[in-house]
């Protein structure tokens, strides 16, 4: 893995015979810790950073796939080797369309771009098809990650991100859907923009903005310009307020959420003396 990190990051190539080596012992890897596998494997990831190699963290996850070592340390993602996508969406198969995914991701969600469409093979093997694949592919990649002894918070982006990177593929969601979307999952929401880019890119190398991306930032900044709330911390009217009108325990929170649901599609509602009067009206309901 070591060996992989540096081609990527030094940019030069490992002759015939240490490859060999490599792959004859890619075994002994399950003599390693989980810890240092995953630091290697995140060192990997970001291999063009360190001397500005640009494309070195594909280069090296490319020759960790050659050197037998992915596929001992992560099996459930190089099933997608030569599984073949619809080819008016996709240039390549699944695993080399994953790599692509991650050589034009931004750094800070190449974990997630790594594990996005892990849930691919799964689906194609039992069921014929890539239907629902990032339902599945959110298990999968938490059960690898948890594997390889990775944070929970590492763990939790890695799992939203790829839940949640297929919604509105075809930009045909409705609005006002978008923008309930954009408030529920606003903690992954830039990440997410993100991932769908670099999701997009990888399909037919094509660096353009993702359509799905335009759409959501125009809708995104519209809400803004109309000072929407996009978080409970953004609304007029907090706990406290309704502790003192009487609400209690799950209460509290299921009346926040609607409230700030009915501010989402009426930015000008959020001021106090409308919450609370609805807020009591909700109490009484």
């Amino acid at each position: 893995m070591r060996m992989c990190r540096l081609c990527g990051e030094l940019d030069f190539s490992p002759d015939e015979k240490t490859l060999l080596s490599a792959q004859k012992y890619s075994g002994n890897i399950e003599y390693i810790s989980k810890e240092r596998i995953f630091a290697e494997l995140k060192l990997i990831l970001l291999a063009d950073t360190k001397y500005k190699k640009t494309d070195g963290h594909y280069k090296a996850l490319k020759l960790l796939h050659k050197s037998k070592v992915l596929e001992k340390i992560i099996p459930e993602l190089t099933l997608g080797e030569n599984m073949q996508q619809r080819k008016d969406f996709h240039n390549y198969d699944v695993l080399e369309h994953t790599f692509r995914a991650v050589l034009y991701a931004e750094p800070e969600i190449r974990l997630a771009a790594l594990f996005h469409d892990i849930g691919k093979p799964w689906c194609f093997i039992n069921n014929g098809s890539f239907y629902e694949h990032e339902t599945k592919g959110k298990e999968i990649a938490g059960e690898v990650l948890k594997r390889l002894k990775a944070s929970k918070k590492e763990i939790e982006q890695v799992e939203n991100l790829t839940l949640l990177h297929m919604y509105d593929l075809n930009s045909l969601t409705k609005e006002n859907k978008i923008k309930f979307f954009i408030i529920k999952n606003y903690k992954y929401y830039f990440d997410l923009l993100k991932i769908k880019q670099a999701d997009f890119s990888a399909c037919k190398d094509n660096l353009s903005v993702c359509p799905t991306v335009v759409r959501w930032e125009q809708i995104r900044k519209q809400m803004t310009e109309n000072f929407t709330p996009f978080t409970l911390s953004e609304l007029k009217i907090k706990g406290n307020d309704l502790i003192a009108l009487g609400f209690k325990d799950k209460a509290i929170k299921n009346a926040l959420d609607l409230l700030l649901k009915e501010c989402v599609l009426n930015p000008q509602l959020n001021k106090k003396d409308y919450l609370l009067p609805r807020a009591k009206e909700l109490l009484n309901d």
